[in-house]
């Protein structure tokens, strides 16, 4: 709100400790396709005959990843 009242002229920005910061990286990532995950496919183009799970030994797995990789979890399902 801040930000869009500066661009109409207004002059609460300046009242502000700090600075408007900038996350090059991100978008620079974003814009490259970095974490993406190529021919993917998704979890509801699987083949009917693993909703099931009549099969032993048939994993799935998942994997959460939280704040820039700092952390993450995986969950793995017989």
């Amino acid at each position: 709100m801040i930000w869009d009242d500066k661009v109409w002229g207004g002059d609460l920005w300046r009242y502000l400790s700090q600075p408007k910061r900038h996350n090059k990286h991100r978008t620079h990532a974003k814009s490259i396709g970095l974490g993406k995950i190529p021919n993917r496919v998704g979890i509801e183009h699987r083949p009917d005959e693993f909703d099931d799970r009549r099969f032993i030994g048939d994993w799935e797995g998942d994997t959460v990843i939280q704040d820039h990789k700092q952390s993450g979890l995986v969950t793995l399902v017989v």
